[in-house]
Parts: C-alpha cells; sequence; structure tokens
C-alpha cells in the first residue's frame, strides 16, 4: 500500500520543521481513501484547516467519500464539506486533466448531492448538480432521484425537476417510484387551454411502470377512488395530488366525490379509533394533507378512507377558472337525449297494440 510512504513523508517533514504546502496533501489524502483508510484521510482534512490552509477539490472529495464510508459519526459533516467544495468549485475555471481524479470528485459530487438533497438544501444540491455538467461530469442515479425528489417532497413540481428525470431516461437509468409520480404529477398539472391535458397521455406509461416494477395493482382502484395503504407517505401525498388535479382540470369529466382508502387498524381501546376519528397514522397523514390543500371539508367517518366531497372539487374547478365547456354541455345533451330515446323506445315496444291472431294457429 501507498498510504504509509505518504504519511511517512508527512512525518519526515514535521520533523525537519518544513511546513508542507496544500499541494502535499493531495496524494496522500487520496491514496488513505482508496486504501479504505477513511479516518485518517477525515485526519488530513482537519490538518489543513488546523494550518490555515483551504483544501482544493481533490482533497474535499476524497474527505467527503471517506466521511460517507464512515457512516452516522461523519455524515453530518458531508453538507458542509460539500457547500465548501462547491464555493471552491465556483472559483476554479479550469478542470481537472486526471481522469482518475474526475471519476473520485464525480463521485463525491454525487454522494455530496445525496446528503445536501436529504438535509433539504434545494438551492445548493441544483448548484451542485449545475457545476457536475458544467465540467463534464454526470451526476449518478442516485443523486439525480435524490435532489428530483427533495424537490417534489418540497412541492416544487417544474421544469427543472423534471429535467432531472429527463436525464435519468436519457442516459438509460431508473427513476425510484418518488420520481416516477413526480414526473405524473407534473403531466396532470400540464394541461392545454381546452383542458384535454394532452400531456396526460405521458401518464399512463408511467404508472404501467410502477405496477410492473412494484406490484400490480398499484394504487388506482377506480376512476374516483386510490389505495394509498402501501405506499410510502411521500409517495402517497403525490398519489393524492395526481387524483385531485386529474379530476379538476379537465372539465369534460364529470365531477364525484374522492375516495383515498388509508387502510390500518383499531387504535383505540376495544378496537375503536382514536378520539378524534382516524384508525390509522395514514389516515391522518392524508387527512392533514388534503386540509393543507384546502379541502377543509374532507370527511374521515368511513373506517379506512378520507374522501373528498364533490361540493369542495366544484369550488376547486371554479377557482382554477375552469368551468364546463361546450363540449362537455353538448356531450352531457347527447347523452341525455340518447337515454330519452332508449326509454320511449322501450316503452314503446312495451305497450304497442298488436292485432290478436284470428288464424287459430
Amino acid at each position: 500500500a501507498a498510504w504509509p510512504v505518504g504519511l511517512a513523508i508527512f512525518d519526515l517533514m514535521h520533523s525537519a520543521d518544513v511546513q508542507p504546502e496544500i499541494v502535499n496533501y493531495r496524494q496522500p489524502v487520496r491514496l488513505c481513501y482508496k486504501a479504505n483508510q477513511w479516518e485518517l484521510a477525515v485526519r488530513l482534512l482537519l490538518e489543513t484547516r488546523e494550518m490555515s490552509f483551504t483544501p482544493d477539490e481533490i482533497v474535499y472529495s476524497s474527505a467527503i467519500s471517506a466521511c460517507r464510508k464512515l457512516g452516522t459519526d461523519y455524515e453530518s459533516w458531508v453538507p458542509q464539506l460539500v457547500q465548501e467544495l462547491a464555493q471552491v468549485l465556483s472559483a476554479t475555471a479550469a478542470d481537472i486533466g486526471d481522469e482518475v481524479l474526475d471519476e473520485d470528485m464525480q463521485e463525491s459530487l454525487s454522494a455530496g448531492i445525496c446528503a445536501v438533497s436529504l438535509s433539504g438544501d434545494l438551492t445548493l444540491a441544483v448548484q451542485l448538480v449545475e457545476l457536475m455538467r458544467a465540467r463534464g461530469m454526470q451526476p449518478s442515479e442516485e443523486a439525480l432521484n435524490a435532489v428530483g425528489g427533495a424537490m417534489a417532497k418540497a412541492g416544487v413540481i417544474d421544469d427543472r425537476m423534471m429535467s432531472f428525470y429527463h436525464e435519468l431516461r436519457s442516459r438509460l437509468l431508473q427513476p425510484n417510484e418518488l420520481m416516477l409520480h413526480a414526473a405524473m404529477l407534473y403531466y396532470v398539472t400540464h394541461c392545454d387551454e381546452a383542458g384535454s391535458a394532452t400531456l396526460w397521455r405521458e401518464a399512463p406509461p408511467l404508472y404501467a411502470e410502477t405496477n410492473k416494477r412494484w406490484g400490480t395493482p398499484r394504487w388506482i382502484r377506480s376512476t374516483y377512488a386510490a389505495n394509498v395503504t402501501d405506499l410510502e407517505p411521500e409517495v402517497a401525498k403525490l398519489v393524492v395530488q395526481i387524483m385531485l388535479q386529474e379530476t379538476i382540470r379537465k372539465p369534460m369529466k364529470p365531477l364525484r366525490d374522492l375516495q383515498f382508502y388509508t387502510g390500518g387498524g383499531p387504535t383505540g381501546e376495544g378496537g375503536m379509533p382514536d378520539e378524534e376519528g382516524f384508525d390509522s397514522d395514514c389516515k391522518r397523514e392524508i387527512y392533514n394533507f388534503v386540509f393543507g390543500l384546502g379541502f377543509t371539508r374532507a370527511e374521515i367517518f368511513c373506517p379506512g378512507e378520507v374522501n373528498i366531497p364533490k361540493t369542495q372539487l366544484v369550488q376547486a374547478r371554479e377557482l382554477l377558472g375552469i368551468s364546463d365547456t361546450r363540449q362537455r354541455r353538448q356531450y352531457l345533451k347527447n347523452k341525455k337525449l340518447k337515454s330519452a330515446r332508449w326509454t320511449n323506445v322501450k316503452i314503446a315496444q312495451e305497450f304497442t297494440y298488436r292485432s290478436p291472431d284470428m288464424t287459430g294457429d
């Protein structure tokens, strides 16, 4: 192993009262990381700070990867180190020529994106992705899913989030379940002026993909009902929004009560729901979520269900400025006329006079 040699050189420099420069730390830190001597790599990073050096991108990237490897004791260091690395990269215009070092930095930055995304710092996470792209590096599958998923959790369903989804697809990587549902919600909410939801055609294949990858059927029970019992909480919230937006934004779609099956078991004494009427944590979370969206009349009377009444859906449609279109009114009129004609035909068949058979046959 080469890392003991690097450390021995440092000891000789210290014993000879020779102060090392920041360039002297690059290779030892990288060698320690490569040799799984992660604590030594972090110790060298701390030493550069004690000597008032500003670590460069190579030292930072190796130290970040080492912190990730060390686990929970050092995981909290990663967001701060990544933020410092982003500042160094922003100030450095030249690319690193060594391909090996680029690979190390790509791995470290991807790990940093995951850590920063989990901490909720979306601005820094997106900045890191842009820095990687500017340097010709590609974020990992985990990193793209992490930053896109963090944006979805924060309610940021926009073109930038979709850029991460499209990058996953273009590189033949796998979007995770949260990312797939965020893309579905994006397609559902971007309807054209006529309300025909042209992008909605992109959503059903994504739902079919979730069925294929995580089990069939996933959550659709009918046009107006979804089962969110077995979904992760963040995915379940996206499902609720998908059902709401798809129902509200399509003027051609008649409105009815929406039902969300939350399942669950008894939480109170004697197998009864608690004093607030909730019989599962899922039910409580979904109710609080839809209440926060403005659906304050959601009902929890039925066991294992959260229902949103039609009246609130009508109000939501009106707030969006969506009303029954001429096509929908004509559709309902034709449907009513067709029903009436069919009724008249049946009545005519039942009461048409038939002359008696006089032939005796």
